[in-house]
């Protein structure tokens, strides 16, 4: 998924091994982020969601991974205990304020002491004000564009590339 690519070129180079991951919502977004974020070596993870079910069913699916089940109501105490946010939700409104955002504890170490939120939620979760806080750095679905025109770029790079290789090898035949 682009918002884990992204988290990926944000992160130090510890990236997944050691940040504290938490995913809001557990919908059909955030299957696809536990599938990447596994893939990308991530096997902890809190999931705040208002019900268990659907948690339950990601557990189901990814017995290679520990996804612990988090209620709502204990969303900022996540926050507060997590490094990297990835935000799903259908609600209506931002879930994240500065002055929340400004009262968490710092982030980790092996982060720098950032906190990482990528909001892929629209309409946003994070309000954008979240980005004047020093501790904290804020992406969106704005941003995921970028990520996703880089990779087909690159894909058209590596298409163009193995285009001039079968030439050049239908040439020698």
């Amino acid at each position: 998924s682009a918002a884990v690519e992204l988290a990926a070129v944000k992160l130090p180079a510890s990236g997944f091994t050691h940040a504290r991951v938490l995913i809001i919502g557990a919908g059909k977004m955030a299957r696809l982020l536990v599938k990447h974020l596994v893939s990308k070596g991530c096997t902890r993870m809190s999931i705040v969601n208002r019900s268990v079910q659907r948690v339950s069913e990601l557990q189901a699916e990814f017995t290679d991974a520990e996804l612990l089940f988090r209620p709502f109501d204990q969303m900022m105490q996540c926050a507060g205990e997590a490094d990297l946010i990835f935000t799903s939700t259908a609600a209506e409104f931002p879930l994240f304020h500065r002055e929340t955002v400004e009262c968490l504890p710092s982030a980790g170490e092996y982060v720098g002491y950032i906190r990482h939120f990528i909001d892929i939620s629209v309409p946003r979760n994070v309000s954008l004000c979240v980005a004047e806080v020093a501790s904290a750095r804020v992406f969106n679905v704005d941003d995921l564009q970028e990520v996703v025109k880089a990779n087909k770029d690159e894909r058209r790079r590596k298409a163009f590339e193995a285009e001039v290789v079968i030439q050049e090898e239908l040439r020698n035949f």
